[in-house]
């Protein structure tokens, strides 16, 4: 028996001992976001049994990503184009070791979210 949110799910078990449930559509459309425990509980025939519990989390929105100004003007002169250029800014609804992709003409860069949500990638 798989039980999610207070639902119970009855299991079907293979011959080589892996089992799986299908969800219904409506069950995970409704599931709001945040953190779910899911408890598994299996019984033989002789009346032994055991479960194993463990989390999940819904998430479905997306972060959202700001971009600093660059070069402190957002143009870039003569001079400015002549040395290294850090593009950064902030990320809400991320997480930190989350990948930012920034794309300038035909290049693109990755950086990684911080902790404090910040994240910066070099030109």
């Amino acid at each position: 028996t798989l039980t999610v949110n207070g639902k119970s799910h009855t299991a079907t078990v293979g011959s080589d001992g892996t089992w799986q449930v299908t969800l219904p559509a409506t069950e995970v459309q409704a599931l709001a976001e945040g953190n779910y425990a899911v408890n598994a509980s299996v019984s033989d025939r002789a009346g032994n049994s055991t479960s194993h519990s463990a989390n999940f989390t819904v998430d479905t929105s997306a972060p959202v990503v700001s971009v600093n100004t660059v070069a402190g003007d957002d143009i870039l002169n003569n001079a400015e184009q002549a040395v290294a250029q850090i593009i950064s800014g902030q990320v809400s609804g991320a997480s930190p070791g989350d990948t930012v992709t920034v794309k300038l003409g035909t290049h693109v860069l990755t950086g990684i979210v911080l902790a404090d949500g910040s994240w910066n990638v070099a030109l």
